[in-house]
């Protein structure tokens, strides 16, 4: 993932947070709106109260993977926050990869086939 599909600003976030369409699973909560880009860009939020250091990247990592992997199915530039739950701690990558596509079938973020 390039550093320009990143969101970084906490502008950004705010923005998501009051404007764009949520959507709620055990595992994380999905915030998105379309982007002003030309790519689609996301941001992660993770509190400490997840786990230490450690924890919190590795679930960063996996869903830095789930995004660079879905990212062609999107019928548009989206931005995109994910705020994750204590749930995805012990949740395996498919399962997160599920929740994703759910999560963004739900809120009619992919291309139809």
């Amino acid at each position: 993932m390039s550093r320009h599909e990143s969101l970084r600003t906490s502008r950004d976030f705010t923005r998501l947070y009051r404007r764009g369409k949520k959507s709620v699973s055990n595992e994380m909560v999905l915030y998105v709106l379309k982007g002003k880009e030309e790519y689609s860009r996301i941001g992660y939020s993770i509190s400490k109260k997840i786990g230490k250091a450690v924890v919190r990247n590795r679930i960063k990592r996996k869903l830095r993977e789930i995004f660079r992997s879905r990212k062609d199915r999107f019928n548009d530039n989206y931005d995109i926050v994910i705020v994750v739950r204590k749930n995805s701690v012990d949740a395996t990558y498919q399962r997160l990869d599920e929740v994703f596509i759910e999560t963004c079938q739900k809120l009619k973020m992919f291309k139809e086939h």
